[in-house]
């Protein structure tokens, strides 16, 4: 199986992930300690309004394209999962930073990245019809037929399995006018009166563009009388391969298969029920090389849901909330009922009930009189609420010891797209 890809959010900031392209900045760490004018004017600007969204170039298709159905995949369900490591790397910052983040928000940045989430695979018991998929477990990739399935993991993977030798043998007899050439890869296939043209085209199609429909592959071969790639053809005929079998103990000797058709037929015959299975209830895709790698449906059908869930990710939202949640975080609702991940719940603070610094009396009044300006005039004005007897490095620490205090208590919330918020009494 391969190798995961590494997970894009590592040492990433999720400030940063909320930014338009073109507001997009050199990485810097953004705390409520120090924040530079350009984060204010950022803020600023998401607070006046939504930023439209870009549209995407969707390039035209060929008309062969148009006109290939698109194979269905009844009695599928599919599920997103958040990827653990990103989850703990999200769940890291949000501490570091003692920010509220919008749900919503952390949800699509996991979509961003097919690295940052699972795919789970769960038949529908409702169904009366469900279509069949197969499953090679040497890289978990999903397929509408067994044979499919077969088929790539004997293109993908045959160099575990044999040993090819090539030989040099008597080119091709006969009269041959047109060689077929592949129209994307210049592949010369060869003659189509030849005995191996099919197996050729079909062996094609299945090692370099088993994601293209097969009938649209095979309208882009293009047929030609040129003589010089016909010559060409019958000098690459003069060579053979040979496939051997490769032994499973050292001190055991190679079997002699023959040719790759062969060699295809012994792996369907003596391997493939150990490459491959039929899929089950509850199939995870924990590397996105798998389903990108997939059949053409399974690939369209993953990328549709994901589509959907950018455009309202409330399911998936909901995996990312309980993730979070068992990491210790919490959620809560607040203007208008936008669901917030933080390190505490808001909660209100009665004066009258608890005994508190000065200080802190002048912090919470601060906030509470200017709750609408952004984070970084808020924090100008706390430090010049301090007492005048101490030095700027000490009102900061001890600006900053009240602040931390409040913000786990839950007392204050740093919203991560606003500012500071004194909950009210």
């Amino acid at each position: 199986m391969s190798e995961p890809l590494p997970f894009l959010l590592e040492e990433t900031d999720l400030n940063s992930l909320f930014l338009p392209a073109w507001a997009k900045e050199s990485e810097q760490k953004n705390s409520f300690r120090s924040i530079p004018d350009q984060e204010e004017k950022r803020e600023r600007t998401y607070s006046q309004g939504k930023i439209k969204s870009r549209k995407r170039f969707i390039p035209e298709r060929s008309f062969s394209q148009q006109q290939e159905p698109s194979p269905l995949l009844s009695g599928w369900k599919i599920q997103l999962i958040p990827e653990d490591r990103g989850i703990d790397e999200m769940a890291k910052q949000i501490r570091k930073e003692m920010k509220a983040y919008s749900l919503f928000d952390l949800t699509r940045v996991l979509l961003e990245k097919p690295q940052r989430y699972q795919i789970k695979w769960s038949q529908q018991t409702n169904e009366e019809k469900v279509t069949p998929l197969f499953q090679c477990l040497l890289d978990d990739t999903l397929w509408l037929s067994e044979k499919e399935a077969i088929a790539h993991a004997f293109s993908q993977y045959r160099d575990r399995y044999y040993r090819c030798e090539k030989i040099t043998i008597e080119p091709p007899k006969g009269s041959y006018s047109s060689v077929g050439v592949c129209g994307m890869s210049q592949t010369l296939l060869g003659p189509p009166n030849h005995h191996e043209y099919q197996n050729k085209v079909r062996r094609l199609h299945a090692e370099r563009f088993s994601r293209l429909p097969f009938e649209v592959f095979k309208s882009r071969i293009q047929m030609t009388r040129d003589e010089a790639l016909i010559e060409r053809w019958k000098e690459e005929q003069s060579s053979q391969e040979i496939f051997y079998l490769i032994p499973l103990a050292p001190e055991e000797e190679e079997t002699k298969i023959g040719s790759l058709a062969e060699a295809e037929k012994h792996f369907e015959k003596n391997k493939a029920s150990s490459a491959v299975k039929k899929g089950e209830q509850g199939m995870i895709l924990s590397n996105a090389n798998a389903w990108q790698h997939s059949s053409p449906a399974v690939k369209r059908r993953v990328q549709q849901e994901v589509e959907d869930l950018k455009r309202f990710p409330l399911s998936f939202s909901q995996e990312v909330g309980k993730t979070l949640a068992a990491r210790g975080l919490q959620l809560f609702k607040a203007h208008k009922n936008i669901v917030y991940v933080s390190i505490a719940r808001p909660r209100s603070f009665n004066q009258q009930e608890k005994a508190i610094s000065d200080s802190v009396k002048k912090l919470l009044e601060v906030l509470k009189e200017h709750a609408t300006l952004p984070r970084a005039e808020q924090w100008k004005l706390l430090l010049a609420s301090r007492s005048s007897e101490q030095t700027p490095e000490e009102q900061e620490a001890i600006l900053l010891k009240d602040l931390s205090w409040l913000l786990h208590e839950g007392y204050v919330v740093n919203y991560a797209k606003m500012g500071f918020e004194a909950i009210a009494s």
